[in-house]
């Protein structure tokens, strides 16, 4: 038997799989909220920081209320990042079933 034969019958070369494109999209939105959440959390220590060497007493408020936006927006997307890379062919036939004939199904 030569070697080249004994090779092809016993092995096969294993194909790389291509990484699914929801995967990647997951993965992108995921780097997209972190990003997000770090400038937020970056201009509010930065706020913080100006306000207390000038001695001003109170923080200038305006800010606020587009930082509390901005850091929602950035956790639902990492929220959407993460479930994107750890499903990224969505539910399971099983588990679509099972929400499907819940406590609640039929009874409305």
């Amino acid at each position: 038997m030569i070697a080249g034969e004994y090779m092809q019958s016993s092995q096969e070369v294993p194909v790389p799989q291509k990484q699914s494109t929801r995967k990647r999209y997951g993965r992108a939105v995921l780097y997209l909220g972190l990003s997000i959440l770090l400038v937020v959390f970056i201009l509010s220590l930065s706020m913080l920081i100006v306000s207390s060497y000038s001695g001003v007493e109170t923080s200038i408020s305006g800010f606020s209320p587009f930082a509390l936006l901005f850091a929602v927006i950035g956790i639902l997307l990492i929220i959407a990042g993460i479930v994107a890379i750890i499903l990224p062919e969505g539910l399971t036939n099983d588990g679509v079933w099972i929400m499907k004939l819940g406590p609640l199904a039929g009874n409305t």
